[in-house]
C-alpha cells in the first residue's frame, strides 16, 4: 500500500500529489491521516469511466474511486482547517 506525506495549508488547497498511475479500470480507496489536531478536507481528480474531462471529487477522510479505461493518473490536495498540517495519504487498490 503505497504512503504518501501531503501538506494541507491552511484553509485553502494545497497543490495536486499524484498518489496512483493507473493502466485500466482500478478501484482504489484513499485515506487521510492528519498529523496532528486539525480538520482535513480533501478533493481527488481522476478519470472515471467514459470521462473526456477529470472528474473532482470532495471528501474528508476517505473515499473510494474507480478509475475509468485509460492510462491516467489520480491526484489529491488538501486543505486543513483552522491551521496547517501534514498528513499521511494512504493509497489502497
Amino acid at each position: 500500500m503505497p504512503r504518501y506525506q501531503v501538506y494541507a495549508p491552511p484553509d485553502q488547497f494545497g497543490d495536486w500529489t499524484t498518489v496512483a498511475n493507473p493502466l485500466g479500470r482500478v478501484s482504489y480507496t484513499i485515506t487521510v491521516e492528519p498529523i496532528g489536531d486539525t480538520l482535513i478536507t480533501g478533493e481527488v481528480r481522476y478519470f472515471g469511466e467514459g470521462d473526456i474531462i477529470p472528474r473532482v471529487d470532495s471528501f474528508s477522510q476517505e473515499v473510494s474511486i474507480q478509475t475509468g479505461d485509460s492510462v491516467a493518473t489520480v491526484d489529491v490536495h488538501l486543505k486543513g482547517t483552522p491551521t496547517g498540517s501534514s498528513c499521511w495519504v494512504d493509497v489502497t487498490p
